[in-house]
Parts: structure tokens; sequence; C-alpha cells
């Protein structure tokens, strides 16, 4: 088992280095544009609850999925014999959870302004329909 997890460290550091401390960086200036644009309705808005939780996890899902990996190299471990496929898996789940918390991060933003310059707040995520671009 210690020589079969040698290409573990490289990708950890990898999904660490393009995924956790990107999200980390732009979790934490969405919400500090939240705090900057503060009102006490934040507290009732369903769109609120979203927006945090996506941003928690968008740090702790890949976290969870990396340490998934080990698992997967136990012997006694029913999916050993699949190992690597397992693996593939968890790395393609990680990128495909990260765009998809994302778009919901995007698109449940609670405090969204508008043409010109009202800040709303947004009760339900995606309604009304984010005006900022994606990406």
């Amino acid at each position: 088992m210690k020589f079969n997890l040698l290409w573990f460290i490289p990708l950890c550091l990898t999904i660490i280095i393009y995924f956790i401390i990107p999200n980390v960086d732009s979790g934490y200036h969405n919400i500090r544009l939240v705090f900057h644009r503060f009102t006490w309705g934040i507290f009732f808005s369903p769109s609120a609850y979203i927006f945090f939780s996506s941003i928690l996890a968008t740090i702790f899902v890949p976290l969870q999925l990396l340490l998934l990996i080990i698992t997967f190299f136990d012997r006694e471990n029913p999916g050993y014999r699949r190992r690597y496929l397992w693996t593939v898996v968890a790395v393609l789940g990680i990128v495909v959870s990260m765009f998809v918390l994302q778009i919901i991060i995007w698109g449940s933003f609670p405090l969204p302004v508008d043409s010109k310059g009202y800040i709303h707040l947004r009760i339900i995520p995606f309604i009304p329909w984010p005006k900022q671009p994606l990406f």
C-alpha cells in the first residue's frame, strides 16, 4: 500500500492548488461583498443559506473526495479491484462538483445589484435570473 499511493501526493497538491485555494479566495471575496451590502433581510433569505452552504461545500467536497480515494487502496475494501477506476471517478466528481457549485453560487448570490445601482434581496435562487456573466 505504501508505493501504491505514491502518485497520491501530487494529485492532492494539484487538487489543492487548482481547486481548493481558488475557491477559498473566491468564497472570501463573495462573503466580503455580501457583508459590504449587508441587510438584515439576509437572515430570512433561503438564497443566502444556499449561497453560504455552497461556499463551504466548494472547500469541503474536494477534500472529502480526496480522502475517499485512500479507502479504495485498502485490500479489505470491496472496491479494491477497481481502485484506479474509482480514483478517476472521484477526480471527475471533484471537477464536476466544483463546476456545479460555482453555478449555484452564481445563481444564489443574495444581494444582486440592478442596472440602476439598487441592491435587491434575492429570496429564491436563480429568480430573477442573474444578469452578471458566470465567468
